[in-house]
C-alpha cells in the first residue's frame, strides 16, 4: 500500500495528518510517496489504535448481551 492509500485507509487527510505531526500540509505533499519514518511510525500507531478501540468496542458490546440489564 502507498503512503497516499494508507494515509486514506486510515480515514485521514494530509492535512489532518500534519496538523497531527505538527507539520504544513505543503510539507505532506512534498513528501509524496517517500515520507520520513516518523510519520510512518505515527501511521503504525494510529492504526494499532483503530484497531484496538474497534476490538474494545466489539467486547464491551459483547458484554451488553450477557449481562443483567438493569431496570
Amino acid at each position: 500500500m502507498t503512503f497516499s492509500e494508507e494515509v486514506a485507509d486510515l480515514g485521514l487527510t494530509k492535512e489532518s495528518l500534519g496538523e497531527a505531526l505538527g507539520v504544513a500540509f505543503s510539507t505532506v505533499q512534498m513528501w509524496g510517496e517517500d515520507p520520513p519514518l516518523y510519520a510512518l511510525a505515527y501511521l503504525k500507531i494510529f492504526r494499532e489504535n483503530k484497531d484496538l478501540v474497534a476490538e474494545m468496542t466489539e467486547w464491551v458490546e459483547g458484554l451488553q448481551d450477557i449481562l443483567p440489564q438493569a431496570d
